[in-house]
């Protein structure tokens, strides 16, 4: 997945609604979450602002530090991490906004930064509590 990992990489919720008009095209990647592999951030923002929808982008930084080489396994951990911390948040989507690999004392380190986002039909975010009933919602008709 690194090899296709990059800045403005999308992972959405597995279940999330979206307008059927964007023909999005999506890989599993972790339990729970998929990756989009057609469109970047600006692109699929600009397809659900077309469609009508809202695609809100929240301004906190997740970011997580894995100690390795930038290899596919030490990224994918990465992506893991970053995918775990997004879930309390009850967002249905997260965009990576950063991916570098970097040294500490000659030590090498990944450290990956991603922005939760929220895509949904209308221009209000709606609250935490509406946000899991959605989920929680969709969830139940995937199963």
């Amino acid at each position: 997945m690194s090899n296709t990992l990059r800045v403005g990489t999308l992972f959405m919720r597995t279940g999330t609604l979206i307008p059927p008009s964007l023909g999005v095209e999506t890989e599993s990647c972790s339990p729970g979450w998929k990756r989009i592999t057609n469109l970047k951030g600006d692109s699929f923002d600009r397809k659900v602002r077309n469609a009508g929808w809202s695609f809100f982008f929240l301004a906190a930084k997740m970011q997580v530090v894995v100690w390795g080489h930038c290899t596919d396994k030490i990224v994918n951990k990465a992506v893991r991490r970053v995918l775990a911390r997004a879930r309390p948040g009850q967002f249905n989507c997260l965009e990576v906004t950063e991916l570098s690999a970097r040294r500490f004392c000659g030590i090498p380190y990944v450290r990956l930064s991603a922005h939760s986002r929220h895509i949904q039909e209308g221009a209000v975010l709606s609250g935490i509590a509406e946000r899991k009933r959605i989920n929680a919602a969709t969830a139940w008709a995937i199963e």
